[in-house]
């Protein structure tokens, strides 16, 4: 949608749309009502004809016309919240930005490889960080024939640091993912769980990649502090990936857009709402790297 646009102005064209869906949605009860007319004089070509067509409205027409509602009420919604905090430039459906390798090399979460898929995405500035966060899914593992695989989906933000830090270090939290998935994880490769700092919560864990040139950087007080209030916040369990010169911050089960239905009609209040107020928790976050 046009960022131009003003609050007024997203309101009075979703509000015309979802006028239209209700108009579509009243054509098919009517079409329903028909069919129930026409069944108990029990002309049976007829019915069969106007139950063909109430099909075709719902499953052409209705449905169309309610996936595309939804749609822009998440967009604008979107547009006017984070899109403005990191002065994107566009809203991608299939985002790009976040890529099968990006997440392969934060080395956050396992995952099986030819799996991965990215949705709702946005990218921009903040503070003289390039963020981009788009909301992705990939399996976490295929199980046994006839048994559906397990399927992994959240947020990803990326983050391109002003300058290095000199740290390497990933810190998962309790049900990112089973306890020996994440131990099998992390044994394989070259990373060694570092003990926590006194008082710090036990359902985080901390591993150090132990081919990073040891120079003693240790992640500091203030960064561990924010990183504890983001966890309290969300409701998603939290990931998070420090390679020097980048950051990766992976939460389960939250996502770029807000919930809207076909049913709901839009008003000031929602449209401003922040569907994703963890983005500003986390670039808070790593101004303490």
């Amino acid at each position: 949608m046009d960022t131009r646009k003003t609050v007024k102005d997203h309101i009075s064209d979703l509000k015309k749309e979802n006028k239209r869906v209700h108009i579509i949605a009243y054509i098919m009860m009517a079409v329903l009502v028909g069919v129930l007319i026409v069944s108990l004089r029990r002309q049976f070509y007829l019915t069969f004809g106007l139950l063909i067509a109430a099909l075709l409205i719902q499953f052409f027409v209705f449905r169309k016309a309610q996936k595309k509602y939804i749609k822009h009420c998440e967009d604008a919604n979107i547009s006017l919240t984070l899109k403005e905090t990191l002065n994107a430039s566009e809203i991608q459906e299939k985002g790009t930005y976040i890529t099968e390798e990006t997440v392969e090399k934060a080395h956050i979460i396992p995952f099986v490889p030819k799996t991965f898929n990215g949705f709702k995405a946005i990218k921009g500035m903040k503070n003289g960080m390039e963020v981009s966060a788009t909301d992705v899914s990939v399996v976490d593992r295929k199980n046994d024939k006839g048994i559906a695989a397990e399927v992994n989906t959240g947020n990803w933000i990326h983050i391109e640091l002003p300058e290095g830090t000199g740290m390497k270090f990933t810190i998962v939290e309790d049900e990112l993912m089973r306890d020996s998935s994440r131990t099998d994880f992390f044994s394989k490769d070259s990373y060694r769980e570092s003990e926590l700092p006194e008082g710090f919560p036990r359902r985080f864990h901390i591993y150090e990649n132990i081919e990073a040139e040891d120079n003693g950087k240790k992640l500091s007080d203030s960064f561990l502090a924010k990183l504890k209030s983001l966890s309290d916040y969300t409701p998603g369990k939290i990931g998070v990936s420090i390679n020097d010169k980048s950051a990766d911050i992976f939460i389960k089960n939250r996502f770029l857009a807000a919930g809207f239905t076909a049913g709901q009609e839009v008003d000031e209040r929602t449209l401003l709402r922040d569907p994703y107020p963890e983005l500003m928790h986390v670039l808070d976050m790593v101004e303490f790297l």
